[in-house]
């Protein structure tokens, strides 16, 4: 799956993408994909499959408990991710260590200077 996350300062909005049912990708991606049909060896009904996704998604936002639940699920906590930002500078990359999510839906890092930082925009490619 891939997730983009935006925000306009009073809304956060996030755009989910799976593949569901391809069987052949691009071979110019920078990492391999896969797809649902690829794991399971047959295709995905995508109807039922978008009822539980969206019925589970309006659990979780409508939990009181959801940013626990959010940050108990992050993945890589404690691990580190490389992050590319534009800045002023142009293009930086960075190697951080994830340590949550805030309340505002901001990532919250660890830079290599040992300061945190929240990151709201910006390429976070996990290092494995």
């Amino acid at each position: 799956a891939g997730i983009l996350c935006e925000a306009d300062g009073e809304r956060i909005y996030a755009g989910i993408g799976l593949n569901c049912n391809q069987v052949k990708f691009s071979t110019d991606l920078r990492t391999p994909a896969v797809s649902i049909r690829l794991i399971r060896s047959k295709s995905v009904e995508i109807t039922p499959l978008c009822e539980l996704l969206f019925a589970n998604l309006h659990r979780a936002i409508h939990s009181p408990d959801w940013h626990t639940e959010l940050e108990s699920r992050l993945y890589l906590r404690g691990g580190n991710a490389t992050i590319e930002r534009d800045t002023s500078a142009g293009l930086t990359t960075e190697v951080v260590t994830i340590l949550g999510i805030e309340h505002d839906g901001a990532l919250t890092v660890r830079r290599a200077s040992g300061e945190p930082d929240s990151l709201y925009a910006g390429e976070v490619t996990l290092t494995l």
